[in-house]
């Protein structure tokens, strides 16, 4: 069985979650210039695997390379999030005044970081036999492109979040207690998040935003704040899963104001914990949840409108609980177990079809 071989014979290589710091330069231009060749050439005796598995391009000189064997094992190619859309989030931020350029960055550092990656994004999704994508605006842009083969899927809560949703409930939670989870950057909708709280104290002066996974300092984060807003928000460290799971099952509503997601995890784990997500619709949020139902839907770049209906909430419990009970529900169809099965089912097929092919 093809399942049996996933699970042994796998090669997973990943740049977004190698040990290089995309802050530093040097390590920048060796990343995007030299990293799909490096790690290919790393990856010895490759033809004796079952499945090899890049990610977003990143293995594009290898599956070339395998490309022309004979006998060769299964290319997948897995897009976590298409660069073009978060490249044109960024550049729109720019374009509105949310965000000045440097000219090293309109130069150098910008093309370094966006195009080079849109390029070989391409040329391994075009190489892969499958590709695998997390959201169906990423699908349908590769299908646009003359990518065949494109199976979409979802990722699943993390089991350790999953087993303590089992025991959380949406009911009792204090609904000024607001929570934001993720990477601080321009894509996230960070700007409109901050305007937004500030608005949101002025009707709700008791509200409290609790901010983690940033990878950022205290002070960088409250200097996106005004100061009479500072006493209201608490920046976490680096912490754990159980951490994480506390914070989830402590504060009551999630903001998720994010420009452009290829998938939005952080949104799924957090209805999964009882949370009443206010979000925009990108991601998870635009394939799977329903405005009004278990998620409170808001226009991307409006802290105005993100503002309100977080107000809304606030002052609505009942409206809260609903929306977060209903979205708990949801959450918990996304498992492990589901996903796992989705990627067998999807290489399984995916293989059967290859040896139709060859023996034609």
């Amino acid at each position: 069985m093809m399942s049996e071989a996933i699970s042994s014979e796998t090669i997973k290589v990943d740049m977004e979650h190698s040990a290089m710091n995309p802050r530093d330069l040097m390590t920048l231009t060796l990343g995007r210039f030299v990293m799909p060749r490096l790690v290919s050439g790393l990856v010895e005796n490759a033809e004796v695997y079952d499945v090899i598995i890049g990610f977003n391009g990143m293995l594009f000189p290898l599956f070339s390379k395998l490309s022309t064997y004979s006998r060769r094992p299964l290319l997948m190619d897995y897009v976590h999030g298409l660069s073009t859309f978060d490249r044109i989030a960024t550049l729109n931020e720019g374009e509105v005044g949310r965000q000045t350029f440097s000219w090293h960055n309109r130069l150098i550092t910008g093309p370094l970081t966006r195009r080079l990656p849109e390029t070989w994004e391409l040329r391994g999704a075009s190489l892969a036999d499958v590709v695998i994508v997390q959201n169906s605006r990423d699908r349908e842009f590769l299908r646009r492109k003359g990518i065949g083969n494109i199976s979409q899927v979802a990722l699943p809560v993390l089991p350790e979040i999953a087993e303590a949703a089992k025991r959380t409930s949406a009911r009792g939670r204090d609904p000024k207690k607001l929570l934001w989870f993720g990477s601080w950057t321009d894509r996230k909708g960070v700007n409109y998040l901050a305007e937004a709280f500030t608005a949101i104290l002025q009707e709700v002066p008791d509200a409290t935003l609790t901010i983690g996974g940033t990878d950022r300092t205290e002070s960088q984060i409250l200097a996106n704040f005004p100061g009479r807003a500072h006493p209201s928000i608490r920046v976490l460290k680096r912490i754990s899963v159980q951490e994480q799971i506390g914070e989830y099952a402590s504060n009551a509503i999630f903001l998720f104001p994010s420009l452009s997601e290829g998938f939005g995890l952080a949104l799924l784990e957090a209805m999964s914990m009882g949370m009443a997500p206010v979000s925009t619709l990108t991601g998870f949020a635009a394939d799977h949840a329903t405005p009004g139902k278990d998620i409170v839907a808001v226009p991307m770049a409006n802290s105005e409108r993100l503002a309100a209906a977080v107000v809304e909430l606030i002052r609505d419990d009942a409206k809260r609980v609903e929306i977060a009970s209903t979205a708990q529900k949801l959450a918990s169809q996304f498992t492990l177990e589901r996903y796992g099965q989705s990627l067998i089912r999807i290489i399984e097929s995916t293989e059967l079809n290859r040896k139709i092919h060859m023996s034609a």
